[in-house]
């Protein structure tokens, strides 16, 4: 590894500078993903928001590609988080090859619109914001950014919240705030962390220069150079906004009544409190401050705990969803919290049953089938998600699976340490702890809920923050030490004609050619033209194909319907057995009214989407009691139908032996069999 020129000091005729803010351009661009809405597609708050963050990134990285193979002094240096965020992708897809589905765990569905594709293109997303920044003025820059979108997203809910604003894209569910994430607890999460990011770039805004990486740099100038007037200070007119977006950030948060994400809040802050009455705080005052803020937090835990003893602070605990909510933890009132107890207890008891690898990435849904008991909980929510992170990587992807992410974790913490020891200025070590508090809000919260395409953007921002400081870190430890790059590294750079001096002169012109401007932009167009013509293949036939779904449901007449869905299955094959269900589903209703050709092509078409369905995800029970609804209805009229409807009862029952919909289509099936047998006799 070579000791580069830093992102921060580029020369702005170089083709390379326009290339790098092209990048940098297309990762905020990404960052913009929480503003997206797809009215048009189904499940159109996170269809949406996933296929626009995976174009934006698709075509970034082509951008990124041409600026790493053909300037190698933007390339990415050595990073512990970055080969643990790979690490735990190289995992994630052997879990997913190995697992009950690998078509599921590739593509997920359109409800999540996770799995391993989307995991490849978050974790380029950080190697490209990694390498695309420096130091912490340019972060600056993409937090800043990251907290405007959130302004936007927090204001336009508060706006629904209060009927100050009416629009589809805009989600309000029994009176908690959802904007345009669709769901309470994306919000929550989403604005936890934006609300610590914020605090971290106040509070930084005090210090005496806006860059503390290039100090020494100015300050060696200004001895040299003339007095100058005033710099412009950049902080001063950003504090407002980093202000705004806290204080939106925090009232989003109350409002989505999101309990997870508040716990990870409340932790965050009390471990940061800890922190610097440990090691931050340089005065008595200012350590009688941290145990102060501790104190207030230990008094309003109390409070709560006081609330379930006693009808005194009832009024004001009714006073609020969010209050409401957390005085009824743990009571037998609070069946969201029992509903996911059980998906965790089953969680873990599939981990036992598959613990290397687990059941398959984004195959909990399976799992959950398998271990969970309708007739013993009565929960009735069906679970495709564990509702932990922590449990849902342990049964999806065993016990290497929740061992990398782990890793991940564990590299993102020590390179903030690393971070926070070589700063040597208060304000800047508190920035960086600050955001290793976002990182702990983070996790906290997932402990009790899963990601989205929202969070996951979060998550892939924090980790790109840490593989920088972390890079960042190490660069400047060879410029102390004058260590070389390492033989091997500068024999393949050789090799490549991309880095040190060429081997021959043919190699010297091919590295000319390859470096010259036009040269290089027409490669990078080129490439660019690729990535974008596979956006269309993919992406764009993906959010077709649930626009298709959308379609259907609004059709009067199931024949039209039928067309639509059988376009969704022809346009993306990966994601069909969504509507390959509401296919079976949306004919089972109109069975009776069907002329006896209409029913034959109604029975061909199911019997030909279930298969193709059961191929793809044959763990798939939900689909299986579809089909098993449907050919006992198709029984009423064909009886030698009812055949096969025993035969998708019993897959089911096989998959998922004690969960509501299996046992529901076994009493039918029984009833069925029963009432056959008394016309016979």
């Amino acid at each position: 590894m070579t000791s580069r020129q830093p992102a921060a000091t580029i020369d702005k005729a170089d083709v390379g500078s326009a290339l790098l803010w092209l990048v940098r351009a297309g990762l905020a661009a990404a960052l913009a993903t929480p503003l997206i809405v797809a009215p048009d597609a189904y499940f159109p708050f996170v269809v949406g928001k996933a296929i626009y963050s995976r174009s934006v990134i698709e075509i970034t990285f082509a951008l990124w590609a041409a600026l790493i193979i053909f300037y190698p002094r933007y390339r990415p240096r050595f990073s512990w988080v970055l080969i643990a965020f790979a690490a735990w992708f190289a995992v994630s897809w052997l879990a997913g090859a190995f697992g009950v589905s690998y078509v599921r765990s590739l593509w997920s569905t359109y409800e999540r619109m996770q799995g391993i594709v989307d995991l490849a293109h978050w974790l380029a997303f950080s190697a490209m914001a990694a390498t695309a920044l420096g130091g912490l003025r340019e972060w600056r820059g993409l937090f800043t950014f990251n907290l405007l979108v959130g302004i936007a997203v927090c204001a336009l809910g508060l706006l629904s919240l209060y009927d100050m604003l009416q629009s589809e894209s805009l989600g309000v569910g029994g009176g908690r705030l959802a904007a345009t994430m669709g769901n309470p607890t994306y919000l929550a999460a989403y604005a936890a962390v934006n609300a610590l990011i914020g605090v971290g770039l106040i509070v930084r805004s005090f210090a005496p220069s806006s860059d503390a990486d290039g100090a020494a740099a100015r300050g060696r100038r200004r001895r040299r150079a003339p007095a100058r007037a005033p710099a412009f200070d950049a902080d001063a007119w950003l504090r407002p906004v980093w202000i705004a977006a806290v204080v939106l950030s925090l009232w989003a948060l109350w409002e989505t009544a999101s309990r997870g994400a508040v716990a990870g809040l409340v932790v965050a802050v009390a471990g940061l409190t800890v922190f610097y009455a440990a090691r931050g705080a340089r005065t008595p005052t200012a350590r009688k401050a941290a145990f102060g803020m501790l104190a207030a937090l230990a008094a309003a835990v109390l409070l709560f705990a006081a609330a379930r003893t006693t009808t005194a602070l009832d009024p004001i605990m009714q006073s609020s969803r969010m209050l409401a909510r957390l005085s009824i933890v743990g009571e037998a009132a609070d069946r969201s919290l029992r509903g996911r107890l059980t998906a965790v207890g089953a969680g873990i008891t599939a981990f036992g049953e598959r613990p290397l690898l687990g059941w398959g990435t984004d195959n909990f849904l399976s799992a959950w089938g398998r271990h969970f008991d309708y007739e013993e909980t009565g929960i009735e929510t069906r679970f495709d998600r564990a509702h932990s992170k922590v449990v849902e990587e342990l049964a999806t992807k065993g016990a290497a699976g929740l061992a990398a992410y782990m890793f991940v974790w564990a590299a993102m913490a020590w390179a903030l340490i690393r971070a926070y020891r070589r700063r040597r200025r208060g304000l800047d070590r508190a920035f960086i702890a600050i955001i290793g508090a976002a990182m702990v809000a983070y996790f906290t919260q997932n402990l009790f809920l899963f990601d989205n395409p929202a969070s996951t953007l979060q998550f892939s921002l924090l980790a790109a923050f840490a593989a920088s400081e972390e890079m960042r870190a190490r660069s400047g430890e060879r410029r102390e030490t004058g260590a070389n790059p390492k033989p091997s590294s500068a024999r393949a750079r050789t090799w490549f004609g991309l880095g040190g001096a060429p081997r021959s002169p043919a190699a010297n012109r091919m590295r000319s050619a390859l470096g010259a401007a036009p040269v290089g932009a027409a490669l990078a167009v080129g490439v660019a033209a690729l990535m974008l013509a596979l956006v269309f293949a993919v992406n764009m036939r993906m959010y077709a194909a649930s626009v298709y779904v959308r379609q259907a449901e609004k059709q009067p007449a199931w024949t039209a319907r039928v067309d639509y869905y059988l376009d969704a299955f022809e346009s993306f094959p990966g994601l069909a057995n969504y509507p390959r269900k509401l296919l079976a589903y949306d004919l089972s209703r109109h069975l009776a009214d069907m002329s006896d050709q209409d029913f034959a092509r109604a029975v061909e078409m199911v019997t030909a989407a279930g298969a193709d369905g059961v191929a793809d995800e044959p763990t798939d029970w939900v689909l299986e009691t579809s089909l098993a609804s449907f050919f006992q209805r198709a029984a009423t009229r064909d009886p030698t139908l009812l055949a096969t409807a025993a035969a998708h009862v019993d897959r089911a029952l096989a998959l998922a032996p004690r969960a509501k919909e299996p046992l529901e289509v076994q009493r039918e099936q029984e009833r069925l069999e029963k009432f056959f047998e008394n016309l016979e006799r």
